[in-house]
């Protein structure tokens, strides 16, 4: 695992990405997955990114698929990924119960913002933003 974070810092993607598929082909995790979904990123191949990280569970995998998710122009399952599928109510009227779910904080906001702004929600965006 230090040899694919070791390639993915030095921008060395390709071979991230080959050391990160053997190790997921031996240990599969979501911390693997997370690795190997930034390789492919690092690549310039979201598809590939998405379709690791889908059914992912943790904070972080889900804040990097809805980082996926816009750069494949698919922006209501980014919202969704945001919002956990298990706990939407309501995607006007969010509960503060709902935004404490939102992986990583603030910055998880604000691309949540950020998606809305690009869905022409411009009322929602701005509550994500505050």
């Amino acid at each position: 695992m230090e040899s694919a974070k070791n390639s993915l810092r030095f921008e060395l993607y390709s071979n991230a990405s080959f050391l990160c598929e053997r190790l997921l082909a031996q240990v599969d995790n979501e911390e693997v997955r997370l690795l190997l979904a930034e390789s492919y990123l690092g690549e310039g191949k979201a598809y590939k990114a998405h379709d690791v990280l889908r059914n992912c569970k943790s904070p972080p995998n889900r804040y990097k698929q809805a980082l996926t998710c816009i750069k494949l122009n698919r922006l209501a399952e980014a919202e969704k990924v945001l919002l956990d599928n298990n706990n939407i109510r309501s995607l006007s009227l969010m509960e503060p119960e709902q935004l404490r779910k939102v992986p990583n904080g603030a910055a998880g906001l604000y691309l949540l913002g950020q998606i809305r702004e690009l869905q022409s929600k411009q009322k929602e965006a701005v509550k994500n933003y505050r």
